[in-house]
């Protein structure tokens, strides 16, 4: 895409940096990956993967134009998730809807922009009941190294703002931060966090907030499909009860 980064992608970069890749909720998580494509006539695209922890996903690319992208995703055992959704990209604009297979779900999001300036938001619908389920908005600004956005989320419930910083590019150092403010609870979370690679294959990441949470993060990919993360988090106000570990694979 020459102009906006998608919706989706308006503070990636910090959200990345600062909670990705830190799991605990699971001792191991491990997913498993295959797929096959085909082109016919250099135009059309069919994509098949299987996850053995996520959902099968079925997608027909590139189905109308270069522009359009048509995804089936199903998933197993609850085939009332299963949804098919719809991409358009162009030059300024970016257009995502989804509508439920076995659900009365529908959900659109929309972005418009330059490579510099990018605004965007999101929500949800039930048509069943005919409430919105779920209304985001996002704004993002690009400036060398620098990614700075503020997001409005939780239907107008929790207001944040954050920004990333590339430091040196070729050892991928970068810096991080958020502030986020919660209106029904009054409550603000500042959250610091920076990265670092200790060689091509192995990532090092830490994090800390003004709770007094201390987080840290290892990665190492031997295959680009294919790593192991091992991470953990303490507490400094409980250190023996809010002690956290936990190990993630990926093959």
């Amino acid at each position: 895409m020459h102009g906006p980064r998608f919706y989706s992608d308006i503070g990636k970069r910090a959200r990345d940096l600062l909670y990705d890749g830190f799991f605990w909720d699971q001792k191991l998580k491990h997913c498993t990956y295959f797929g096959f494509h085909t082109t016919e006539n250099g135009a059309a695209k069919y994509d098949f993967s299987l996850c053995s922890k996520s959902k099968p996903q079925l997608s027909l690319d590139e189905m109308a134009s270069g522009e359009l992208k048509t995804t089936l995703c199903f998933e197993w055992p609850q085939w009332s998730s299963s949804k098919v959704e719809f991409r358009y990209l162009h030059d300024y604009a970016g257009i995502d809807a989804s509508i439920g297979l076995g659900n009365p779900m529908v959900g659109l999001a929309a972005a418009v922009g330059t490579d510099a300036c990018i605004v965007g938001a999101d929500m949800g619908f039930d048509m069943s009941t005919g409430k919105i389920t779920r209304y985001n908005a996002r704004l993002g600004i690009v400036n060398d190294d620098l990614i700075q956005s503020v997001a409005l989320s939780d239907k107008g419930d929790n207001l944040s703002g954050s920004c990333y910083f590339l430091v040196n590019p070729k050892s991928h150092v970068a810096v991080g931060g958020e502030l986020s403010y919660r209106f029904s609870t009054n409550q603000s979370t500042v959250t610091y966090g920076a990265q670092l690679a200790l060689d091509p294959c192995t990532m090092l990441k830490v994090r800390v907030n003004n709770q007094g949470k201390i987080g840290a993060l290892i990665r190492y990919n031997w295959h680009p499909k294919s790593y192991i993360a091992i991470s953990g988090e303490i507490d400094r106000n409980s250190v023996l009860q809010g002690s956290k570990i936990g190990l993630h694979l990926v093959l």
